[in-house]
C-alpha cells in the first residue's frame, strides 16, 4: 500500500513562495482584454478572458469576484470563499482575526455597499495594494451610481428626520466609524 499522502499540504515557512512567470508577448494584449470584460460585466466574457492569461492575480480575482457578485448571484458565495482562500495565502501577515473581517466583508458584500470599503482596508492593512484599488474603485463606482439613483428618485413626503448626533451606523466603512 502506497503511503498515504496528507490532506493539507504542508507549508515549509522557511521555502520562498512559487516565481511568478514573467509575462509573455501576448500577455499584455489579453491582460487589456481582460480588464476590458471586466469593465463590461459579462461573467461569460470574463471568464474567457482569464482563461487567456498566464496568470490571475489576486486582482483580478478580486475583479472577477466583484463580476460574480452582481450577475451571478447564486455563485457568489462559492467564489467569495474561492477568494477568501487565496487571501489567506497570498497574505504574508495575515491572521484569524483580518480573515475573519473579510470573511463577514464577503458574507454582507451582496447586501452592504460599505463592505467594499471593508475590503479594501483589509487588503491595504495586509500590504496587497492592488486587490485594495479594485474593491476602492469599485466601491466608488457604486456610490457615485447609488448618488445618482437618489438624485433621480422623488423625494419622500414629509421631512427627513436629522441625523446629527446619530452614531455611525452599520453601513460605513472602517475609517469613517473611526473618525467619528
Amino acid at each position: 500500500m502506497p503511503p498515504r499522502q496528507p490532506v493539507w499540504p504542508v507549508a515549509d515557512s522557511d521555502a520562498a513562495a512559487p516565481p511568478v512567470p514573467p509575462p509573455g508577448p501576448g500577455d499584455d494584449l489579453a491582460h487589456r482584454q481582460f480588464k476590458a470584460a471586466l469593465v463590461g460585466g459579462n461573467p461569460r466574457e470574463v471568464r474567457r478572458a482569464a482563461a487567456a492569461l498566464s496568470a490571475v492575480s489576486l486582482a483580478d480575482a478580486a475583479g472577477i469576484l466583484l463580476v460574480i457578485e452582481r450577475t451571478e448571484p447564486e455563485n457568489y458565495e462559492r467564489t467569495a470563499l474561492q477568494w477568501l482562500a487565496r487571501l489567506a495565502g497570498e497574505a504574508s501577515h495575515s491572521d484569524l482575526r483580518t480573515m475573519a473581517r473579510a470573511a463577514e466583508a464577503l458574507a454582507t458584500l451582496p447586501s452592504r455597499t460599505a463592505a467594499r470599503a471593508e475590503l479594501a482596508c483589509i487588503c491595504h492593512d495586509l500590504s496587497l495594494p492592488e486587490a485594495a484599488g479594485v474593491f476602492a474603485r469599485d466601491h466608488e463606482r457604486f456610490a457615485q451610481q447609488l448618488e445618482r439613483l437618489e438624485r433621480h428618485t422623488l423625494p419622500s413626503p414629509g421631512p427627513r428626520p436629522s441625523t446629527a448626533g446619530v452614531a455611525a451606523g452599520p453601513d460605513l466603512p472602517r475609517e469613517l466609524v473611526q473618525a467619528g
